[in-house]
């Protein structure tokens, strides 16, 4: 996993397992973490179990669909996440939003409008102005 920059943590307890075609395969002995984003949704450190795949790259199993409550769509070979927002419609809602002025431009205070006026008038009487 090194080539990939992958920290992969030593499992205490290798995880047996068995092939599709009922045949023993290489145990799980690493796990490791990773951040998924799909489609702009983003799920935080999954677990992943570090195994010879053959083809495959990464295999999602059965609970994580539960979990996340994501569909699979096999026609278009795409998963589904559940109806919230993807990262990028947060990114554009965000912009979108109006702000108000009174935040960009708070009203004048009196007082501080009057000692800026007497500032600037010292300074012209020092520069004879």
């Amino acid at each position: 996993m090194k080539p990939l920059g992958v920290i992969a943590e030593r499992l205490q307890d290798p995880i047996p397992l068995i092939g599709f075609d009922g045949r023993p395969a290489d145990p799980v002995t690493h796990v490791t973490h990773l951040t998924l984003t799909i489609q702009g949704f983003r799920q935080v450190s999954a677990q992943f179990m570090i195994t010879g795949l053959g083809h495959r790259q990464a295999i999602i199993g059965r609970p994580w669909f539960e979990e996340t409550g994501a569909l699979l769509d096999c026609k278009n070979r795409r998963i589904i996440m559940p109806d919230e927002p993807s990262l990028t419609d947060i990114v554009k809602t965000g912009l979108e939003q109006k702000i108000p002025l009174q935040i960009l431009r708070p009203p004048l205070s009196e007082s501080h409008q009057a000692d800026a006026d007497r500032l600037t008038h010292t300074k012209r009487i020092r520069q004879g102005r």
